[in-house]
């Protein structure tokens, strides 16, 4: 599993984001999953 951490451009700034994806070429379905609860934890990182 690739892990990236990306920031979005908004209007007031930017918005810190992650990317899961998982290794080689076969196209998957994206999933977006919004939440307020601030930073996941590192321990679910890996």
């Amino acid at each position: 599993m690739i892990h990236e951490e990306i920031e979005i451009p908004m209007p007031g700034g930017t918005a810190d984001a992650f990317v899961y994806r998982p290794e080689g070429e076969r196209q998957w379905p994206g999933v977006l999953h919004l939440t307020d609860t601030g930073w996941p934890p590192r321990a679910t990182w890996s």
